[in-house]
């Protein structure tokens, strides 16, 4: 919390954005769920800072709503967060967005609205040549069409397989990061 009040003293309001971000986060690992709940709050309580730098915030604070099935504030949050990084063209932050919206959806069960948001990702993890990011997203969509369309299950397998051969192939063989 000293880096947060230094940030604050300094008016570096990105700083105390990502700070509060980093918070909410290591309580979220720590399941510490109103802890983080408080820190994202913060985070995005905080006016003036350069709009990218929201995008975090808001797609961490509806990752958690969407853990704690608070489903309003996980899709308002998730909708923000992409919105934002649709209109910065910040890929890296879209790609969060948009993986975080397919597993809302998933974790509720639609899987035709998770497979929208997964198919999207997909396809700007292979423009981009996001090699770990297009075998997470296989991974999803595989889970996704697992007993509803064979077909499609047995083409993400194989594609994942490719995926993994590929990036093995680089020499980098940690898949999930």
């Amino acid at each position: 919390l000293e880096g947060i009040d230094y940030a604050r003293r300094s008016e570096n309001l990105e700083e105390m954005l990502e700070l509060w971000v980093v918070l909410g986060r290591a309580y979220m690992d720590g399941q510490k769920w109103d802890d983080a709940e408080f820190a994202f709050k913060r985070a995005l309580s905080i006016k003036g800072a350069k709009g990218h730098k929201y995008i975090i915030a808001y797609a961490c604070a509806g990752r958690l709503y969407t853990i704690l099935k608070r489903w309003d504030s996980a899709i308002f949050h998730l909708q923000k967060a992409l919105s934002i990084a649709e209109k910065h063209n910040y890929i890296e932050l879209l790609v969060r967005s948009l993986q975080y919206l397919g597993d809302y959806y998933k974790e509720k069960n639609e899987l035709d609205s998770a497979l929208l948001y997964y198919q999207r990702l997909l396809v700007i993890a292979k423009k981009y040549n996001l090699k770990k990011q297009e075998y997470i997203t296989l991974f999803r969509l595989a889970d996704c069409w697992l007993g509803k369309d064979e077909e499609k299950f047995q083409m993400a397998i194989m594609e994942m397989f490719k995926v993994q051969k590929s990036i093995a192939s680089e020499g980098d063989m940690k898949i999930l990061t």
